[in-house]
């Protein structure tokens, strides 16, 4: 900006300088035509000859004045405009920078992340989720969802679609894939304009299959007893609220076993734990031959199991239960052990016009086994 004003007072001192040379250079031809005129009484002149001589220099003062705001004014235009491109490619920069560390990071994440428009049309789609999906090339682009989905999935992401473009909110969940059943955390976000309209939605899909297979497995561990491999006294309560519901809606009876092996102390104390653990293994085994595999077998306690429900008709349970004394009779025929296996069952009736809870048909049922275990089964 300091060499704009020096030029700018130069050109202003030109102007006065050419004003001056014109003056002097008008007195000199007057000389010549006159050069009997001493040259001050010349280069003052007449009234209209200095009148003129003033106009004449104020002019080139003015035009150096004009001369020099112009100049100033293209030198700050072209100073802003310069300052402007510079400014606009060091934001290009800035911006080609931040996109490509960004499109680095979506595509070097193990997520599947894909952009897509309020008609379900595909703008984008990072390596993770194109590899996933099967596509080649970039064939996916302006193409639908509705074109490599299932319909299920279709509905499915169609509503969560609709509500961000509706509520402009994001939305998280799980979601078990309908093509390969495997578990996502899914995050739904909208993608807005400068003005705030919604232009797209953004999905990153994270593969948690492992975590929920190992949430499964824990699950199934803490409800399962790991000698039997029979559900534990957890499992029992955690699968029996089910079959109870639909006995109520159904308005049909159901009963429950409480069986007991008989003599595991003894077992334990003559043959020692590792034979009276195969007893408690061989009756569960016998447990799952005698019922159906819908029906909940659990081992409760230490020498405790209980099978729930059993449907059948109520003259019919001792028959049931029959059959089973039967197998162990078979099983204790057939076993070359120096131990017998037996077992007391007792015998709870659920009837959905008088309910009760799992808890009171257990203790009716514990009952009703220590009855039998001196007497004939009493129901």
């Amino acid at each position: 900006m300091n060499d704009i004003k020096r030029i700018k007072h130069l050109i202003i001192l030109l102007s006065i300088l050419a004003g001056l040379i014109f003056w002097i250079l008008d007195a000199l031809i007057d000389r010549l035509m006159f050069y009997d005129k001493p040259f001050l009484e010349i280069l003052s002149g007449n009234a209209n000859e200095m009148a003129f001589r003033l106009l004449t220099c104020l002019f080139f003062l003015g035009f150096g004045l004009f001369a020099a705001r112009t100049f100033c004014k293209q030198k700050k235009l072209e100073i802003e405009l310069r300052d402007e491109i510079t400014q606009y490619k060091i934001t290009e920069d800035a911006l080609r920078s931040s996109e490509d560390k960004y499109r680095s990071l979506v595509e070097s994440t193990n997520d599947s992340i894909y952009l897509v428009d309020k008609d379900l049309r595909y703008l984008y789609i990072n390596k993770n989720h194109i590899t996933r999906m099967g596509f080649k090339g970039e064939e996916y682009l302006g193409r639908s969802y509705n074109e490599f989905h299932l319909p299920e999935e279709i509905k499915w992401f169609t509503k969560n679609v609709n509500e961000i473009f509706s509520t402009g909110h994001s939305v998280q969940f799980e979601h078990k894939s309908f093509r390969d059943g495997r578990y996502f955390f899914q995050t739904l976000s909208p993608v807005k304009d400068s003005d705030g309209k919604i232009m797209a939605v953004t999905v990153i899909s994270k593969d948690i299959n492992d975590l929920k297979e190992m949430e499964h497995k824990l699950h199934a561990l803490s409800n399962t007893d790991e000698l039997t491999g029979l559900l534990n006294r957890r499992g029992f309560f955690s699968m029996s609220g089910q079959p109870l519901k639909l006995a109520n809606r159904k308005k049909t009876g159901v009963f429950l076993l409480f069986v007991d092996l008989d003599g595991l102390k003894s077992i334990n104390d003559n043959f020692g734990h590792t034979a009276g653990d195969s007893a408690l293994i061989e009756i569960s085994l016998l447990l799952k031959k005698s019922f159906r595999d819908s029906d909940v077998i659990a081992r409760i306690g230490g020498d405790e199991f209980v099978v729930f429900p059993v449907e059948t008709a109520k003259e019919n349970i001792s028959t049931i239960i029959d059959r089973f004394q039967e197998r162990i009779d078979r099983h204790n025929e057939k076993t070359t052990l120096a131990y017998k296996l037996s077992a007391s069952v007792g015998v709870a009736y659920y009837d959905p016009e008088k309910p009760s809870s799992l808890d009171e048909l257990l203790l009716q049922a514990d009952s009703n086994m220590y009855e039998q275990k001196s007497h004939d089964l009493k129901f």
